[in-house]
C-alpha cells in the first residue's frame, strides 16, 4: 500500500530516508497502471516537441522509475532527489554507461550551473513537495537551468480548480507554456480507493497494474472536463525576451 502524499510542507531529509528504508517502493510507481500510463504519456509528449535532447535533468527522481524511461531522449541525462537512499537505489537501477548522473539535492537549491540543460522533468514535484512560499522560486530556479532553447515539463497532482493558478505561477516565473495536457486519471484514483483495504490481494495487485483497465477509466473522466483530472502536464519555455 502506498503512503499518503505529504503535504507541501518543508519535509526535513530524515524525514524522506525514513520513507524509503521502511516503503520498498513508496508511490509504486512501477506497477500501478496509472503512473505507468503517466510516464508513457510524459514521454510521448517529450519525443513529440522533439526527438533528442543532449543533457536532460531529472527532479525528484525517486528509485529512478521514469528517469530510466528517458534514457532514450538523451545522451546525459541528470537527475537527483532529497534522499540518499532513493539515489542510491536509482543509481543500481539505471545502469547505461556513462549516460546517468545522480547526486544528492533538493528543489530550490539546485547546485548546478545555470542554462545548461535542454529538458528539466519536475514529475510529483513542485506542486506536490515544495512549501507553497517556495515554489515561484523553485520554477524559477528551472528556468534558469534551462538553455536558451530548453523546454521544461512539469507533472503535478492538483486539486479541482488548482491547475490555473499552478500555470500563472509558471508565467509569473519568466516561462511560457506552450502545451497542456490533462491527464484524466481521477476516475482512476476513485476506482483504486474501492481497494484500499485489500489492496495487497494478489487479484487486486492484477486489476491495479492493468494498464489497458487504466486506460479504459480514462473515457468516464474526459466527461468531467478539467475536473477529471489530478495530474495535469505542463510544457514550458523561456519567453523570447528573456534570451534574446
Amino acid at each position: 500500500m502506498s503512503p499518503p502524499l505529504p503535504a507541501a510542507k518543508a519535509k526535513p531529509r530524515q524525514f524522506y530516508e525514513n520513507l524509503y528504508q521502511t516503503t520498498p517502493e513508496p508511490w509504486n510507481y512501477k506497477n500501478r497502471a496509472i503512473e505507468i500510463v503517466r510516464h508513457d504519456t510524459i514521454i510521448g509528449v517529450l519525443k513529440s516537441i522533439r526527438g533528442k535532447y543532449s543533457k536532460i535533468l531529472d527532479i525528484g527522481c525517486s528509485l529512478g522509475q521514469l528517469t530510466q524511461k528517458i534514457a532514450g531522449l538523451g545522451s546525459a541525462i541528470y537527475a537527483f532527489d532529497v534522499s540518499l537512499l532513493a539515489v542510491q537505489k536509482a543509481k543500481s537501477l539505471c545502469i547505461a554507461g556513462d549516460s546517468f548522473h545522480f547526486f544528492l539535492a533538493r528543489l530550490p537549491g539546485v547546485p548546478m550551473q545555470t542554462g545548461q540543460f535542454d529538458l528539466i522533468i519536475a514529475s510529483d514535484c513542485v506542486h506536490e513537495f515544495v512549501p507553497e512560499e517556495e515554489r515561484i522560486i523553485a520554477v524559477r530556479e528551472i528556468g534558469n537551468l534551462l538553455s536558451p532553447e530548453g523546454v521544461a515539463l512539469f507533472c503535478d497532482y492538483m486539486r479541482p480548480g488548482s491547475a490555473e493558478g499552478f500555470c500563472e505561477l509558471i508565467r509569473q516565473s519568466g516561462l511560457k507554456i506552450v502545451r497542456i495536457d490533462r491527464m484524466y486519471d481521477r476516475v482512476w484514483y476513485q476506482f483504486e480507493s474501492w481497494f484500499k483495504v485489500v489492496r495487497g490481494a494478489a487479484l487486486v495487485k492484477m486489476i491495479l497494474s492493468s494498464v489497458c483497465i487504466a486506460k479504459i477509466l480514462r473515457y468516464p473522466a474526459m466527461l468531467l472536463g478539467k475536473y477529471g483530472s489530478t495530474h495535469v502536464l505542463i510544457v514550458a519555455e523561456k519567453l523570447r525576451s528573456a534570451h534574446g
